[in-house]
């Protein structure tokens, strides 16, 4: 039967939140130059957002608290230049991310479950631990281009690393991210990666079916910038019809 979320349980677990938090807090300050915005912890560098964000909420069925962790890191100069084909607005696209984890990824948990009526001690000071190990690994990993590339472009190159099954952008930030680190490699990724797309394609996956007739133009236009080109980039109005847009176009066809 489903509890009722009332305002106590959910104040109740406010402040746990709060308690769970306060020593995790000055050690991600502390240790990795975050800043702390509400549930968000944040480091901006030029050219470069590093976060680790703790959404949270009350389950609606036992009143506990579950923390949920996210990692990720944005690197303008992988992501800005595509601001003029894609579909999402500005504002979305200040606000992606380059790379994006949570603890099933890297071998740890996804969602952390504290109960009111329980002693949680135990479970914080795992949740603890295991925050901060994510929170290194991802910051180490790929806190860094050329580390960036030894961790995701090297492993596709050497097929150890099972591409995503769906979106575009992922593909645009790979090559990007070789064309600038190690450029001989590119040519070796494009083709790798542009098979997978096709595939997406049939599988009419509908982030690549909204590119697909464009990828010419915009490899073209990667290819055409050099590494100072991509750095002062700026994020700016699509060129290209907006997704609804473009549904509406379709199915006028």
């Amino acid at each position: 039967m489903e509890l009722t979320n009332n305002n106590e349980t959910r104040s109740k677990n406010k402040e746990l939140f709060e308690d769970i938090m306060s020593g995790l807090s000055d050690k991600l300050i502390n240790n990795f130059g975050l800043k702390e915005t509400g549930s968000k912890y944040t480091f901006k560098g030029k050219g470069v957002r590093k976060e680790v964000v703790f959404n949270h909420h009350t389950d609606k069925w036992s009143g506990g608290l579950i923390i949920s962790p996210a990692y990720d890191i944005k690197y303008d100069v992988l992501e800005n230049w595509f601001s003029k084909f894609s579909f999402r607005s500005k504002s979305d696209q200040r606000t992606s991310y380059s790379f994006g984890f949570v603890g099933e990824m890297i071998g740890y948990n996804i969602n952390y479950f504290f109960r009111l009526d329980e002693d949680n001690q135990s479970a914080i000071n795992k949740f603890h631990e295991e925050v901060l190990s994510c929170t290194e690994y991802v910051f180490t990993n790929y806190g860094t281009l050329p580390s960036a590339y030894k961790n995701r472009i090297e492993p596709i190159l050497n097929e150890e690393l099972e591409l995503p099954i769906n979106g575009f952008d992922w593909a645009m930030i790979d090559l990007t991210l070789c064309k600038i680190v190690n450029p001989s490699n590119y040519s070796r990724l494009k083709e790798i990666i542009l098979d997978r797309i096709s595939f997406l394609n049939k599988r009419e996956e509908p982030n690549v079916a909204y590119y697909y007739d464009k990828i010419d133009d915009i490899l073209r236009y990667l290819e055409s910038l050099s590494t100072t080109d991509l750095e002062n980039h700026k994020i700016i109005d699509s060129i290209y019809p907006s997704w609804q847009e473009w549904q509406i176009s379709k199915h006028k066809k």
